[in-house]
């Protein structure tokens, strides 16, 4: 890789794990400053386009939990000098009910596991997602 590439594969890593450490702490607008206005979010099976309907779509998640998503397995292919792809695994983590902050929420693994595709581009305000694609792999229940 050429010095541009490994600087923009390193900025495009940081997008996706700013947005998900944004998730897990409940900071929504710092999420969507990650996407371009009209950028589209595919989550649980709806396209969420642009910040308005993203927001609209976070506000409706419970409170009462707490969520941890680990990112792995990341890739960024930069495709030009303003385009890049990304693909990655999130293991997510969670608590449903109260807890303090302070205290460990107990658990039995984790929740499910999400594979992660995304289209970055760079922006005047830096890199960010312009799609991003969320697909369940795993999730808990019984084994077959």
């Amino acid at each position: 890789m050429t010095t541009s590439e490994l600087e923009t594969a390193w900025a495009c890593s940081r997008v996706v794990h700013d947005f998900f450490h944004h998730y897990d702490h409940w900071r929504y607008a710092r999420m969507l400053d990650l996407y371009t206005p009209e950028g589209v979010w595919h989550r649980a099976g709806a396209a969420l386009r642009g910040h308005a309907r993203i927001l609209e779509e976070l506000e409706r998640r419970p409170r009462n939990q707490r969520v941890a998503h680990v990112v792995t397995n990341l890739r960024v292919e930069p495709a030009t000098a303003a385009t890049a792809g990304a693909t990655y695994y999130l293991t997510v983590y969670r608590h449903a009910g109260e807890i303090a902050d302070d205290a460990a929420a107990p658990m039995a693994g984790p929740a499910m596991l999400l594979a992660g595709t995304a289209e970055l581009v760079r922006t005047e305000q830096g890199w960010k997602f312009d799609s991003q694609t969320l697909t369940r792999r795993f999730e808990t229940g019984p084994a077959r």
